[in-house]
């Protein structure tokens, strides 16, 4: 007997709660829904918009350009898939 295909998924705790609701039928899709919506926003809670705000304004002249900058805080945040798409649309 297994726990359900979410336990082995590589997700916060957050994302995991998603997928447990969305393959056990006896949550509506409402709720589902509405965990989804739970989980991103306590994504975009954890994103450093400061530095990446920062990264995007700075210049190239001394020090690192955004490219570089946008590296630095992707190794800091490496699970954070809404970063990751965030600094893309960012470059």
């Amino acid at each position: 007997m297994s726990d359900g295909p979410w336990k082995s998924l590589p997700l916060p705790p957050h994302w995991k709660r998603v997928a447990e609701q969305a393959e056990n039928g006896s949550f509506s899709p409402d709720e589902v829904s509405r965990a989804m919506d739970a989980a991103l926003s306590k994504d975009a809670r954890e994103l450093p918009l400061e530095r990446v705000r920062r990264a995007l304004s700075s210049g190239v002249l001394f020090g690192l350009g955004p490219d570089e900058k946008f590296e630095s805080i992707r190794q800091d945040y490496p699970g954070s898939k809404l970063l990751q798409a965030l600094l893309i649309w960012g470059s």
